[in-house]
């Protein structure tokens, strides 16, 4: 991840930058029809960034992972494919399974963490 990105993310993880905090302060509160305008809204957003995190995943999974998975094919041999397919395929889940994003994190596991930990911003 590149550093201003990071920073930035960093700073958003600062108590008084955080919506989550703030939604949940006003909602907690007297029940007031704007409140709950205002938790709707905020869930939608999660919403949104949910279905953003999920078509990413299938974009990396459709042309990075698969890219991978393809190069790879490409370049072993031919005779081992036939003779080893279990060891081409585990060695294919390896791969896949170890490839990095710009930030050097390990891609899926760290994409699906993200996805997860914005489901659980959720408020109801």
């Amino acid at each position: 991840m590149p550093p201003k990105h990071r920073q930035f993310l960093e700073m958003l993880g600062v108590d008084n930058y955080n919506i989550n905090h703030f939604v949940k302060k006003l909602t907690s509160s007297e029940q007031v029809q704007q409140e709950s305008e205002l938790l709707h809204a905020y869930n939608a957003c999660i919403d949104q960034l949910v279905t953003f995190r999920n078509r990413h995943i299938q974009i990396v999974t459709l042309y990075i992972l698969a890219q991978i998975r393809k190069n790879d094919y490409v370049q072993s041999d031919s005779k081992k494919q036939i003779d080893h397919p279990v060891n081409s395929n585990s060695k294919h889940s390896d791969e896949r399974s170890s490839a990095r994003g710009t930030g050097g994190t390990v891609l899926m596991p760290f994409l699906k963490t993200c996805r997860d930990e914005t489901i659980i911003q959720r408020l109801h």
